[in-house]
């Protein structure tokens, strides 16, 4: 688990300092969401997600460059 979150910690990292060094005035904005049943929680960070969250329950995480985006999808303790 503790691989799990320095990998995603490194893709974050380095997706802002690709946001940094490209152009200064694009904005990365990093939202988890939780299940559907909790659906109206999430996070927000602007270049870093600074709180921990629990995969199992996440659904999928968007990271987000203006109008690109790539999606990053976390399957739940179910699946293969």
């Amino acid at each position: 688990m503790a691989k799990f979150f320095t990998g995603i910690t490194v893709l974050v990292a380095t997706l802002s300092q690709l946001l940094v060094s490209n152009a200064t005035s694009r904005t990365a904005n990093i939202q988890l969401y939780a299940l559907p049943n909790n659906g109206a929680q999430f996070f927000n960070a602007n270049y870093k997600y600074d709180r921990c969250f629990n995969t199992s329950v996440a659904v999928s995480m968007n990271i987000s460059v203006d109008k690109k985006s790539t999606m990053i999808v976390f399957k739940g303790p179910g699946y293969l």
